[in-house]
């Protein structure tokens, strides 16, 4: 704990921390972050759907094949984002994949053909994607340093901001506010705030230290696991000699042959 303290209490965002909770509250606030930014613009794009369809006077089959190029592009974004992540971190990740998601809103909102609206469907699934890979990452972090499980708190958000997202969609397309200015404002808003909160989410580095304090963590369990298991099942006996025998190699191992001379 006291290696995480070392390199995670830093300046961060202009601020300095005091404490590792405080430390890790930030990062999860801005995890939190992009949680609701998904959830939000999830619900934004399904409220577009039936304008775009009208806008380009799509039948419900061409629709629904628009649609399924944007889960093509969610798969392909996997492996793509994991290499991502092993060369740059969460953090420049999650910034850039929250600017890429806000980004192609409005790429939808131009499309003039049923190609053109293919293809930004893809390009919008990968950093759909992008945004969801990125996201659960961020908060995992923050679940190791917390030391305990946080990753439903999370999901549940999301799903609020999903139907938030819809209802500010429905209202501002009944005050007639047009999907491409919809769009447009979406992005200047999400784009915005994606770098802010980018900005205190854990860091390369310190990922790689959380990183290396999880797996000495998950190692020491194991450890001690196993050593309950062999208690267990050795008879009285057994598990006495154990225990006289881890003694004597303690003695062992810090025996010095020079104490001798």
């Amino acid at each position: 704990m006291e290696e995480l303290e070392h390199h995670l209490l830093v300046k961060t965002a202009g601020w300095y921390y005091t404490s590792l909770e405080s430390r890790n509250l930030s990062a999860r606030a801005c995890s939190l972050y992009f949680f609701l930014l998904e959830g939000v613009l999830t619900g934004i794009w399904s409220i577009s759907l039936s304008f775009i369809q009208d806008h380009l006077n799509l039948s419900d089959t061409n629709l629904g094949v628009a649609v399924l190029f944007s889960a093509f592009g969610t798969a392909v974004t996997a492996p793509i984002t994991a290499l991502l992540l092993q060369h740059f971190g969460t953090q420049y990740v999650a910034v850039l994949a929250g600017v890429a998601y806000s980004g192609f809103l409005p790429l939808l909102g131009i499309s003039k053909t049923l190609v053109i609206l293919c293809v930004t469907m893809f390009v919008y699934g990968l950093a759909w994607g992008m945004v969801d890979i990125t996201a659960n990452s961020s908060a995992i972090l923050t679940e190791i340093v917390a030391g305990k499980t946080l990753l439903g708190s999370f999901h549940g958000s999301y799903s609020l901001a999903a139907a938030t997202g819809s209802l500010i969609g429905a209202l501002m397309t009944t005050n007639n506010i047009g999907i491409l200015t919809m769009f447009l404002i979406f992005f200047a808003i999400c784009g915005s705030l994606s770098v802010v909160f980018g900005a205190a989410l854990y860091d390369f580095k310190q990922e790689g230290v959380i990183a290396t304090y999880n797996n000495h963590m998950t190692a020491l369990h194991k450890n001690r696991n196993a050593k309950n298991s062999v208690s267990i099942t050795q008879p009285p006996e057994a598990a006495s000699d154990l225990k006289t025998q881890e003694v004597v190699n303690e003695i062992i191992e810090g025996y010095d042959p020079a104490d001798l001379t």
